[in-house]
This record gives structure tokens, sequence and C-alpha cells, in this order.
């Protein structure tokens, strides 16, 4: 694009570098596509690895006392809520996203190396704040508040709570003696104080989330402010810039 820009203001044959913009254009369209399609396959390779591995760890140990461990336990319904989708999108849906993830590190990594050519502080200064921000706000990610204590200790509850009022045995005995509206609402109670601290697990800390912010405006204005006066004193043409 900066090619393209250079050759119109110079008067210059356009030729090569529209040709070359045409071609990216093109890519741009094509590959988003392409990239789910790999990406959807490759998460249905993957749940069906982890439901082997799964299975392994379940069976081959010999008899069921590993089942009882409450520690094992929490994990395989951990792993059982995140299959079925309860406990976030299950894989097949998030992985997509996962890779986008990937393809912005990616961009990113290559925009700050770009900006070696207009100043040697530059990519240090716009790529500081940005990874910066990944490692102050890493604790509200969301597999760090299912690994919280009190998430899982009351997730062990919710299951509870929810084997006693629908499976069949316990159910129909619990509605026997008249408890069904009970059972309910303590499943109730419980699932909505598990989303409680759930949402305060991951909630953004306040001087964590301020100091990334300022991290990333400041690199960014600082950077941008830099191209902006170059490019008005004539020492960087508006085809570098761009």
């Amino acid at each position: 694009m900066g090619d393209l820009i250079t050759s119109v203001q110079h008067r210059e044959g356009i030729g090569t570098p529209l040709g070359f913009v045409g071609v990216l254009f093109v890519a741009m369209q094509t590959l988003p596509p392409m990239h789910s399609a790999i990406s959807a396959n490759l998460a249905q390779k993957v749940i069906t690895h982890l439901h082997d591995v799964l299975l392994e760890a379940s069976l081959v140990p010999a008899g069921i006392a590993h089942l009882e461990r409450h520690e094992i336990n929490d994990r395989l319904i951990q792993a059982r809520d995140f299959d079925l989708g309860v406990t976030g999108p299950p894989l097949r849906a998030s992985l997509p996203r996962v890779a986008d993830g990937f393809v912005e590190i990616g961009g990113g990594v290559a925009l700050c190396c770009l900006l070696f050519g207009f100043r040697w502080w530059a990519p240090f200064l716009a790529g500081f704040g940005w990874l910066w921000s990944h490692s102050l706000l890493r604790k509200s990610s969301v597999h760090m508040a299912w690994e919280d204590p009190t998430v899982v200790e009351e997730m062990r509850h919710v299951n509870y709570a929810y084997n006693l009022a629908v499976r069949a045995p316990a159910a129909k005995e619990i509605r026997m003696f008249g408890l069904g509206d009970w059972t309910v609402d303590r499943y109730f109670s419980r699932r909505k104080k598990m989303v409680e601290l759930l949402i305060k697990a991951r909630a953004l800390r306040k001087i964590p989330i301020t100091i990334a912010t300022v991290a990333i405006v400041g690199g960014n204005v600082a950077v941008f402010w830099a191209l902006a006066d170059a490019a008005s004193n004539g020492s960087v043409s508006l085809g570098a810039v761009t």
C-alpha cells in the first residue's frame, strides 16, 4: 500500500504495486474461510484426543478408588462441563477463536518488527505495553477463574444438587417425600452462587487494568506522535508512514 501511494505521488507506473495490493486483497478474502475450516477440523481431532486421554485416566488404574478422590472428580466434572458447553463455549467453537488470537499475535509481532524501519525504540515502546497487558490481566482469564478454589468447591456442590434433582433414583425418592421444590431451589441457589463466585474470580483488578491501559495508550500515542511529526517535517515519506 505504501508503494502504491508513493507511485501515485510521483506519477510513476502503478501496475506492479496495484497488482500486489490486489493479490493481498484476494488473499484477505479467501484465507479466513480456509482458516476457519482448518481450525474446526483441528478442534475435532483435539476433542477426540482429549476423550481418549480421559478414558485412559479413568479406566487404566485398577479399581475405582481413584475415581473417589475429590481432586480427580473435580477435574472430571470440569472436563465434562467444558465438553458439553456448560462452563463455556465447547472446543469446536472456541478453537477457531484461539487460532484467530494467534494470528493477531503474529500480526502484532510483524508490525512491531516493521517499526524498526522508523526508529529503533518504536517497536519496544509499542510492543511493551501490548505484551505487558497480557501478563497483567492473565489472572482474569477464563481458565484461571475455573481453577479458583472457591469456584471448584462450589461446582462440586452444584453437581451434587443437579444429580439429586434430575437423576431418576434420587429424584423419585425426594419427590415421594414432597421435597421436589426444595431440591430445585437448592440447585438454583447453588448455581447462582457459583456464577457469582466465577464473576468475582474473573473480575478485572482496578490497578492492573489501569496500568495496562496507561502502558498501551502511552506507547501508542508516543509512536504515532513521532510518526506524525516525521511525516509533517518531511523526514519520512507518506508511503513509508503508510
